[in-house]
């Protein structure tokens, strides 16, 4: 008998609930959803940072490019870019797209819109 309880507790211990003040609190966001998973766009050529700190590079994101915000940290903002997520300076993204991506009729009146990439 004393061998068997033991084995019985293991078994069914996985099987009962946490208590309230046990159970792991996950954060669905490390940001406000707001800014989370929003869109953002580099306002220049940018180096995507495997690190916060610098390190080596996962590549180059163009100016322009579309990105999605993931996490902000000081001066420096976790982005996904195509199917890679690092680390580029804050002030290289902005809210606003580049002209290119705005249809002609979003133009201030009078301007010009830029020729089309080759």
């Amino acid at each position: 008998m004393r061998r068997i309880v033991p084995v019985v507790l293991a078994l069914l211990l996985p099987l009962l609930p946490l208590p309230a003040a046990a159970q792991p609190v996950v954060s669905p966001l490390p940001v406000a959803a707001e800014a989370a998973s929003s869109t953002w766009y580099t306002t220049r050529a940018v180096p995507l940072q495997r690190f916060a700190e610098g390190g080596p590079a996962l590549g180059e994101v163009a100016a322009g490019a579309e990105v999605s915000l993931v996490l902000m940290d000081g001066a420096n903002a976790r982005v996904r870019h195509r199917a890679d997520i690092g680390w580029v300076p804050v002030d290289a993204l902005s809210r606003v797209p580049p002209a290119a991506a705005l249809p002609a009729d979003a133009l201030p009146a009078g301007a010009v819109p830029p020729p089309p990439a080759p």
